[in-house]
């Protein structure tokens, strides 16, 4: 089996709208649930971890094979865990205040994935969520998004040194095209890249200073 896609942060998982999540303060978490993990204040119950699981599955079958579920649930349950620290630290810097209207957007977004609003509202009931779930949840997604974006994107640049070396490491693939076909599209790619190896350290220093507290294996 080959987890090489499990290794890094996910941050698809962090950045998509539509991901179960289900954050709270742990005086409010609801006893009948069974807790899956405490990150400092916050609590993610089995449930969310379950849903989480689910979607993210359908994510790794589209990406590679992969069969070991135990192994998706422990990644997933960690991709919460980290989110959770980013909400945190978003909050710290005072970027948690998201206009209605950008969230509005991104709800009708959603919701043209379906065809018609019953179809949509049963794919809440699946999810335990209604419509006012969802946008707290499009919320916290939009701010972790802009966080990335001002924390960590917004310092990284590509060089045009940066790009001409990987046209020539990797010309081959790009048959005839010439280096400014592709630029563009190699300084995203390297980009990206960039981010996640940040991203990556950057949570990394989160959960050394967090209290994270895992309640199942």
């Amino acid at each position: 089996m080959n987890s090489a896609i499990l290794d890094r942060p996910n941050i698809m998982l962090l950045l998509v709208i539509f991901i179960i999540f289900f954050n709270t303060s742990f005086s409010d978490a609801m006893v009948v649930e069974r807790i899956a993990a405490v990150v400092n204040n916050r609590v993610i119950i089995l449930s969310t971890l379950n849903a989480a699981t689910e979607l993210r599955k359908a994510d790794i079958q589209i990406e590679e094979d992969i069969s070991d579920e135990d192994l998706i649930r422990k990644k997933v349950l960690w991709e919460l865990i980290d989110r959770s620290l980013i909400i945190n630290e978003a909050e710290k810097f005072g970027m948690t205040k998201i206009p209605d209207a950008e969230i509005t957007e991104a709800l009708e977004e959603i919701k043209k994935a379906y065809p018609t609003e019953v179809e949509f509202e049963k794919a809440l009931s699946r999810w335990g969520m209604n419509t006012e779930d969802l946008k707290l949840y499009i919320k916290e997604q939009i701010i972790a998004l802009k966080f990335i974006d001002q924390r960590i994107r917004f310092f990284v640049k590509v060089s045009d040194e940066d790009i001409a070396k990987f046209y020539i490491e990797n010309k081959p693939a790009y048959e005839n095209k010439s280096m400014e076909d592709i630029k563009a599209e190699i300084e995203v790619y390297l980009t990206e890249d960039e981010v996640a190896k940040q991203l990556e350290e950057y949570i990394k220093k989160l959960r050394a200073k967090a209290e994270i507290r895992v309640n199942i294996k």
